[in-house]
């Protein structure tokens, strides 16, 4: 098929098909074609932080290129496929001088002389999958082909074929995130413990309504399934939960599992956790933690797992209902003692937030006169450090004085071996010193 090289009204270059009697490009300019459809009403108008393009067209890369641009200035993480049945031979694609610098020109013909159908990463930001195929064929074979996850859309773009985990606010409806509200927006269909929860939210969000398909407890198997099987068929869904971060202490674990078990893309869209929200607001250490989730209705068994917590030093989470509150304080005061400190979230991000801060003792006492209300959530303080016996500190100084010795043997002076170890160590240096002065031989 015959090209021919014509100029466009902003000097930019495009191709003439003869037999087709169509451009490539609007005679107006290609460049400000691509620049303003593609990028600035397309790509920039998008708020996804990475972006899964479909090009049905490849032809010069322009385009492509143009994106490339782009994602490297904003820094998000683009996802380009082209198809293109004819594809162009870089020798004509050069003659069209779109780009000028030597360092570009490499990359831009390294763009057009790559494999095709393999998806390669040309640019921190930028990566690239092209497609030699008629769109219809493709559309059509796709679900037997390496490229499957991907999926069409009416608006042009392109998604993979994921599962988002989309946090929902567990109060304040302002905490749902723009990034939230868009994968709402744009997913085929919803996975939702209660369909009816989740349409409120739309609803009250303004959402688009969406198909929904109801994922809760009592039916994970059968419609984990049922959500994988239109996973694989091309289609996107958002998993929920009535309030925040679905397959946290919920029945999503399994539909994850079960995706990752078929190469299916998981995504999560951060926002409200109540366990991590309580436990940034209890005043009790954060930088250690386990989360133990509710605890058994089965007095034996909730009693069993709390004696497996005994030696616990990292802080605990637990949930617990209102009607089983004062149950658990008094469990939790008989496993780990009435001296034991506990932060107590109510209601968070809701009207009525409530954070108390006690020990369990002040805590069975306050909730025997004031009935309790609302989910809470509990943190737990953990075990204390068992003080050091004087054995134990006598082990330590000897190993480290031991230390200090090989490093003598290798030329250092006493002094600063000693100052050395006690920095690596923790040993204190004169009680070191003084040790090794005392055992030397």
């Amino acid at each position: 098929m015959e090209r021919i090289i014509e100029r466009t009204d902003d000097g930019s270059a495009t191709l003439f098909v003869p037999e087709l009697n169509e451009h490539y490009h609007s005679t107006k300019g290609a460049r400000t074609e691509s620049q303003h459809i593609f990028i600035n009403m397309g790509l920039k108008a998008s708020a996804a932080p990475s972006p899964h393009i479909l090009e049905i067209g490849f032809g010069t890369g322009l385009n492509a290129w143009l994106t490339l641009e782009e994602a490297e200035r904003s820094g998000r993480n683009v996802h380009y496929t082209g198809l293109e049945l004819y594809p162009l031979e870089w020798q004509m694609v050069e003659q069209l001088g779109y780009i000028e610098q030597p360092a570009a020109i490499d990359l831009f013909r390294a763009i057009h002389t790559s494999p095709w159908e393999e998806e390669i990463s040309f640019t921190p930001h930028f990566t690239l999958c092209k497609v030699q195929a008629d769109v219809n064929e493709w559309i059509t074979q796709r679900s037997h082909s390496p490229l499957s996850i991907l999926h069409l859309r009416n608006s042009g773009g392109i998604e993979l074929s994921t599962l988002y985990l989309v946090a929902t606010p567990i109060g304040n409806l302002s905490d749902l995130s723009p990034r939230a509200r868009e994968v709402l927006s744009t997913v085929d269909f919803i996975a939702a413990e209660d369909t009816r929860v989740t349409q409120k939210l739309l609803n009250a969000c303004e959402l688009p309504k969406k198909p929904m398909i109801s994922y809760y407890e009592h039916n994970r198997r059968a419609r984990g399934e049922a959500v994988l099987e239109k996973l694989l068929a091309g289609e996107t869904c958002a998993l929920v939960t009535d309030a925040g971060t679905p397959a946290v202490s919920d029945p999503g674990e399994d539909l994850v599992a079960l995706c990752a078990e078929h190469d299916v893309p998981v995504i999560p869209i951060p926002g409200c956790c109540a366990a991590v929200c309580a436990l940034a607001a209890s005043g009790l250490p954060t930088g250690r933690w386990c989360f133990e989730g509710f605890l058994s209705v089965n007095k034996k068994a909730r009693r069993e797992h709390l004696d497996t917590l005994q030696g616990e030093k990292r802080t605990m989470i637990f949930y617990e209902a209102p009607h089983k509150l004062c149950a658990t304080l008094r469990d939790l005061r008989d496993a780990f003692g009435g001296d034991r400190r506990l932060s107590l979230s109510r209601e968070l991000t809701k009207l009525h937030e409530q954070t108390l801060r006690m020990t369990l003792d002040e805590a069975v006492a306050y909730f025997d006169t004031n009935a309790p209300r609302g989910e809470f959530v509990l943190i737990l303080e953990g075990a204390p450090d068992e003080p050091e016996t004087e054995q134990d500190e006598a082990k330590r100084l000897a190993s480290a004085a031991e230390a200090v010795r090989r490093r003598m043997e290798q030329g250092q002076t006493q002094k600063d071996a000693v100052k050395a170890v006690s920095a690596e160590t923790g040993v204190k240096k004169n009680a070191l010193y003084r040790y090794v002065l005392d055992h030397e031989e």
